[in-house]
């Protein structure tokens, strides 16, 4: 049963990772573009392409490896890297596409809740994980 133990850890980081992803679009749509702008489809194009960037960013940024002896500080350093690739990945996207469409405040917003929230739950875990091997 240990051997698969950090198999089940990498499950639940990703699937984590994903469905903050997806609380904060919500959340972001919610507050700023609900009320504002009405071109949904377009959004929800963005939605799916940012899901697909993080799991290629993450895949090839090797974020879900985490061993016994891995460092707090090497594993935040990882998950930021990973962000801030997505980041310019969907930047790069829009620039390359012309898609001047997408409101440029709410990508900030919906980005600085991404990276607050999945670095407060990738901390959180991984310090609960640690309290759980000493006890």
């Amino acid at each position: 049963m240990a051997r698969f133990y950090p198999k089940y850890i990498k499950i639940v980081h990703r699937y984590g990772d994903l469905l903050l992803i997806n609380l904060s679009f919500l959340a972001c749509w919610y507050v700023r573009i609900y009320s504002i702008e009405n071109k949904p489809h377009s959004y929800f194009i963005l939605l799916a392409i940012v899901n697909i960037s993080w799991l290629y960013t993450s895949y090839l940024l090797n974020i879900y490896s985490l061993y016994r002896i891995t460092a707090l500080t090497y594993a935040v350093r990882r998950i930021v890297k990973g962000i801030l690739l997505n980041f310019f990945i969907i930047e790069a996207y829009i620039g390359i596409t012309s898609n001047y469409q997408y409101n440029q405040n709410f990508i900030f917003w919906w980005f600085s809740c991404i990276g607050l929230l999945i670095l407060v739950y990738r901390i959180t875990v991984m310090l609960m994980l640690k309290a759980y091997r000493k006890g």
